[in-house]
């Protein structure tokens, strides 16, 4: 009997370690790029429509960002990297290069245009 209570008991503990790791870790966000067109821009608001995968796609721009999005052209080919984070309504906008339409800002890295 005593034997089956030190089994029970690790168990209980480990398993007790395991969840206060999940609660505790931090959630990653998941970074990708989105090659596609623009459909439209909300320069005030810091939103940005594109077309990915026959749908539209809602980015907000990041604080850095904000100031240069009112620079890209309306059905300008860009290609945007994006955080999607968990909580969040919108992926957020890191960088860019636009390929195709005329700006003063073809290439934002996350701090500054190019």
């Amino acid at each position: 009997m005593k034997c089956s209570y030190v089994i029970t008991g690790t168990f209980t503990g480990i398993a007790a370690c395991v969840l206060c790791l999940c609660l505790t870790t931090p959630v990653l966000a998941k970074t990708r790029s989105i090659y596609a067109p623009i459909a439209d821009l909300d320069a005030k608001h810091g939103m940005l429509f594109v077309f990915s995968d026959g749908k539209m796609v809602i980015v907000q721009a990041s604080e850095k960002a904000k100031p240069h999005i009112g620079k890209l052209p309306i059905s300008g080919l860009i290609d945007i990297v994006v955080e999607d984070e968990a909580g969040r309504k919108y992926p957020v906008l890191k960088s860019w290069k636009l390929y195709s339409g005329e700006s003063e800002c073809k290439v934002f890295d996350g701090t500054s245009c190019k």
